[in-house]
């Protein structure tokens, strides 16, 4: 059965991280929420959704605070309209 949008953006949060998967929740904040990212993070969950997804996230769009829920439908969004 293949992953829906939402599991594979948790997944690659949670890759990216290193953090429990318990703890990437849609609600969780990234930055300085409940799930730390620095920069480089940012970055490389970027860079790892636009392979996933084969889309462009621009570096403006991922900004701090932003939730796992926004996040999902952020990509959502982007392949939508492809």
């Amino acid at each position: 059965m293949a992953l829906t949008v939402e599991q594979k953006v948790i997944l690659v949060i949670y890759e990216q991280l290193g953090c429990e998967l318990s703890e990437v929740t849609p609600s969780a904040k990234l930055g300085d929420g409940e799930l730390w990212v620095d920069s480089l993070d940012g970055i490389e969950i970027a860079m790892s959704l636009e392979v996933v997804f084969d889309i462009e996230i621009p570096d403006e769009d991922m900004k701090e605070g932003l939730s796992v829920q926004d996040i999902i439908d952020y990509v959502k969004s982007k392949t939508w309209s492809n």
